[in-house]
């Protein structure tokens, strides 16, 4: 919801129309979603509400918090905290445009994460659940830095290959992390993990991964940032993710190159460069 918000935004500055009649059409493309957004709004009365976490976390440079950690309850809860979290491999655009694509519901309540998932499923919408709440927060939030990795590597005009190593070995260090910080292997193996990992490092449209193609092609992170109307999170989620790796003892290449990119003034080539030529290891 945050993201659609995000892009009808985006878009009504683009070509001048209302906010009001982009939602219209948005709707329009997905009938389905006017009626599940009704239903919300019908079951959400005060003295039983379900707060939604999109996939925005809540994260500083110096420390990173798990909502997984204390922010879900067995039961309905009232007044602040978040009670489900929805999430998907997607981008933002194209599930306006009503194009088929999946998101995942973390919940611990199993039963209830199932009405939700009938309130918002729909023909071009298809929900799972998921109990692994931790895994799911921690998904996203490394993909992001993964993405600025994704960006550079484009930005320096490499190709396939290039990528699909990258991303690869990018599942293997959030998958490490997150399972060391209480994940279940097969979230990072499915929509929350290798999907939002998938689209956020493969699209143009990434925000991070624009972050990653600007600093490829010479710019500093200052003008990058300023060049961009919506926040990179992986810019500030970097330094946390460093230190949780660094507290629960985990190798994480990748990220710490990101870093040195991002806050050391490396130059993605010679951080490419030492990340090819580490010690040889085995893959597992």
């Amino acid at each position: 919801i945050t993201n659609l918000c995000f892009a009808l935004e985006k878009q009504r500055a683009k070509d001048h129309s209302s906010i009001e009649s982009l939602l219209e059409d948005c709707l329009y493309k997905n009938p389905y979603l006017k009626e599940a957004l009704g239903e919300c709004q019908r079951v959400s009365e005060p003295q039983s509400t379900y707060p939604v976490h999109t996939s925005r976390r809540r994260s500083s440079g110096e420390g990173f918090v798990l909502l997984g950690d204390a922010a879900y309850a067995p039961e309905p809860v009232t007044g602040e905290g978040v009670y489900f979290a929805l999430k998907s491999a997607n981008l933002a655009s194209e599930v306006i445009d009503g194009q088929p694509t999946a998101a995942v519901i973390a919940m611990r309540d199993a039963d209830t994460a199932r009405s939700i998932q009938d309130v918002l499923m729909g023909p071009t919408f298809r929900i799972y659940t998921n109990d692994d709440v931790v895994g799911w927060e921690l998904g996203g939030a490394l993909k992001n830095v993964m993405a600025i990795a994704a960006g550079m590597s484009d930005g320096l005009g490499f190709g396939d290959n290039s990528r699909a190593t990258l991303i690869t070995r990018a599942l293997a260090e959030l998958t490490r992390l997150g399972v060391t910080l209480g994940g279940q292997p097969t979230t990072f193996a499915g929509l929350a993990g290798m999907g939002d990992l998938i689209a956020t490092c493969s699209s143009t449209r990434s925000r991070n991964h624009r972050v990653g193609v600007g600093l490829a092609e010479g710019k500093n992170l200052d003008e990058i940032v300023a060049e961009m109307k919506m926040v990179a999170e992986g810019i500030k989620t970097t330094k946390s993710v460093l230190g949780l790796a660094a507290r629960a003892g985990v190798e994480m290449p990748i990220a710490e190159h990101v870093g040195q990119v991002l806050h050391e003034g490396v130059h993605p080539r010679d951080a490419v460069l030492s990340l090819m030529t580490r010690e040889a290891r085995s893959e597992h």
